[in-house]
């Protein structure tokens, strides 16, 4: 995984990205907004807290349009995470399987925050700021037994607005979030894994991971 990693980012290549969409990568603001809502409720039998984190990404504009602000247009995120109690991590040995594997991950820098905070530090300008967000989606805990999100960009629907009063074909947008989605655990045990289960499956072949990365990138630097 650090290797892949590694080679990602080394590979993306932004040298024929025009400067001025760099620019709006380095200005893009990000604030995040976290609060424990005091809730709580059982997912698969274990006792969970909820927290709810609000985003808001601010992404800047070369000029002025509809539904846009003096900073730019806004992207508003909004996340409801369900982690489990302290006192389940302890009941529980799964969880503390779980929660031993998170943090030696931790210590190496595999965790679900580095390998986000590294692959967004490919595109310029992105890296630190992403490290708020995914500080605020792993407090109290790696473990997230539930999660709901939705995101909305308040501003495109007066865009599109204004399309549709040039006569210009776009789609409608229906009122609520423009993207929404849920996360829920399945199952947890702590059954051995078969060793069938990390073998190449039949009719697959390894290749250099660089090889494979430019099947995904193709514009990815040698």
């Amino acid at each position: 995984m650090t290797e892949y990693l590694d080679q990602v980012t080394k590979m993306t290549n932004f040298s024929q990205v025009p400067q001025s969409a760099l620019q709006i990568l380095n200005n893009i603001q990000i604030k995040v907004d976290t609060r424990e809502t005091g809730k709580s409720e059982k997912v698969l039998g274990i006792d969970a807290d909820e927290t709810e984190i609000q985003v808001t990404m601010t992404i800047p504009l070369p000029m002025p349009m509809p539904g846009t602000n003096a900073n730019g247009i806004e992207l508003n995120g909004h996340f409801q995470v369900w982690k489990p109690k302290p006192a389940e991590n302890e009941r529980m040995p799964a969880l503390r399987e779980i929660g031993i594997y998170y943090e030696q991950a931790r210590k190496i820098g595999l965790d679900a925050g580095a390998t986000m905070t590294k692959l967004f530090g490919a595109f310029p300008g992105m890296g630190d700021k992403m490290a708020e967000l995914v500080s605020a989606m792993q407090k109290s805990g790696s473990v997230t037994l539930k999660l709901h999100g939705e995101f909305t960009m308040p501003g495109i629907a007066a865009m599109l607005a204004q399309a549709k009063a040039s006569s210009e074909n776009v789609p409608s947008i229906p009122e609520g979030p423009l993207i929404e989605f849920n996360s829920n655990m399945k199952e947890l045990n702590t059954d051995s894994i078969p060793d069938s289960a990390f073998q190449i499956p039949e009719g697959y072949q390894e290749a250099p991971l660089a090889d494979v990365i430019k099947a995904f990138l193709p514009g990815a630097s040698k």
